[in-house]
């Protein structure tokens, strides 16, 4: 890398983006903008290597509507409601890494990353999310003459708090409690706050592996997860609303041959498992307060899957690794998700499998002190599912419209497109990139959504 060969280097962005458009899943608002923050700086200590970065970004969401976390994927079990309002979501990312040669052969790091944000909506019923997030990942690295194999340790703790108010109680309002596949019950909001978290805790490892023989160069990472999350009620009255653990493995390969050949594949899967527990409120003979009291281990009630692969290649115009007069790139990926949840003696089932073509050309123009980027792309996707669920009106505790409504955005068939235009000036750039999805077909027909990102970037 060239930064071995330097003592110190910085680079940063300041961006601005857009999105609107009547294509978008349940959880996403009608429109959205914001801007982003971005800097990263290293530094050559004796033979040690430290770095630093730290990102800032802001978001307004508009009529946005049932987002009770800020990753209303993350878990099935939620609190939310149907009002649209809007949304602002307030992030900041701080990481830092240090990397020492203990001998010839083997190198240490560990890595640090703090990240916080607020989410807000500002329409009753208005929730406040606040989260919090803290990852370790101490981390080895073995090099022989063409070889490097690496291993990463990561521990990671993730806390969100949620809370529920209004301002007009003039009107009754009803909060939404989500158990997956939409399963539900509400209760009328009161004039009292509501409010529950999220605690999370993650182990991972990776291992990493590059070889190079003769012109041509391999390049792997395997990653195993673990992570498991409770949810329940903010306080000490033992109040457990789920559980979820979740096992996750991904791997990534890549083969440059030469300066013109690239040959890349990627795969990830992850299973989840949501929990419930049978609890019955009880008279605490110490406190002389009602406390929930858990009997038994838990219950399964929610299971989902997640698989992915994608296969790509590419072939470059290019005299070396950095020096590319063009480049083309085509690919295929496909995933399949499945979805289960069971209330005895009712079984709903969800399964969803899709398949998406891409291709992607980049064009480098050099001129005297500066370069021109042009990356236009195009991509087509198509869907097959199962929805094999009580009949309608069978089961009044499940939310059939929001179902399909979720349903139905996954399995349009759906053209995308974009163009990437990038002017570098020495040490200055200037980005602008536009990306647009187009529906079909299916229940979403005609519906469109755009995407636009302006930035400013630096380094020295």
């Amino acid at each position: 890398s060239f930064l071995q060969n330097i003592s110190s280097y910085t680079e940063g962005e300041v961006s601005g983006y857009i999105s609107s458009g009547d294509l978008k899943n349940i959880y996403d608002p009608k429109s959205r903008y914001g801007g982003n923050f971005y800097i990263s700086s290293y530094m050559k200590l004796g033979k040690g290597y430290l770095r630093g970065d730290f990102n800032y970004d802001y978001s307004m969401a508009r009529e946005s509507r049932w987002r009770g976390w800020t990753d209303p994927y993350s878990t099935p079990f939620m609190l939310a409601d149907t009002i649209p309002g809007d949304l602002s979501h307030e992030q900041y990312r701080m990481g830092a890494a240090l990397a020492y040669p203990a001998s010839d052969l083997i190198s240490l790091g560990i890595g640090l990353k703090y990240n916080v944000g607020i989410m807000a909506k500002h329409r009753d019923l208005r929730n406040k999310n606040t989260d919090m997030e803290f990852e370790v990942t101490p981390s080895m690295m073995i090099s022989w003459d063409k070889f490097k194999l690496g291993l990463d340790l990561g521990y990671l703790r993730n806390t969100e708090k949620v809370e529920y108010k209004q301002e007009d109680a003039s009107e009754e309002k009803y909060l939404f409690y989500l158990y997956g596949l939409w399963l539900y019950h509400s209760t009328g909001f009161s004039s009292a706050e509501t409010s529950r978290e999220n605690i999370t805790s993650g182990y991972n490892a990776t291992l990493t592996a590059d070889l190079s023989v003769s012109r041509a160069r391999i390049f792997n990472d395997f990653t195993a997860g673990y992570t498991t999350a409770m949810q329940g009620e903010t306080g000490y009255n033992g109040l457990i609303h789920g559980e979820t653990n979740r096992l996750s493995f991904s791997d990534r390969l890549t083969i440059l041959c030469g300066y013109r050949h690239k040959i890349g594949a990627k795969v990830h899967f992850y299973t989840m498992v949501g929990n419930r527990f049978l609890q019955r409120q009880e008279l605490d003979p110490k406190s002389n307060i009602r406390v929930w009291v858990t009997y038994g281990g838990p219950i399964n009630y929610y299971y989902r899957s997640f698989a992915s692969e994608e296969i790509s290649y590419t072939y470059r115009m290019a005299k070396s690794h950095t020096d590319i007069k063009w480049e083309v790139s085509a690919g295929v990926k496909g995933t399949a998700v499945s979805h289960k949840y069971k209330e005895t003696p009712l079984t709903f089932n969800q399964s969803l499998n899709t398949m998406e073509a891409y291709l992607k050309y980049a064009h480098y123009i050099p001129f005297k002190n500066s370069r021109l980027d042009i990356a236009p792309e195009v991509a087509y996707s198509f869907s097959d599912g199962i929805m094999n669920n009580t009949e309608e009106g069978q089961n009044q505790w499940q939310l059939e419209k929001e179902l399909m409504e979720e349903y139905n955005f996954w399995y349009a068939p759906k053209i995308k497109g974009g163009l990437e235009v990038k002017y570098n000036f020495k040490a200055i750039s200037v980005r602008g990139l536009y990306r647009g999805e187009f529906a079909t077909g299916g229940a979403a027909k005609g519906d469109m959504r755009h995407y636009g990102v302006v930035s400013f970037g630096f380094a020295f």
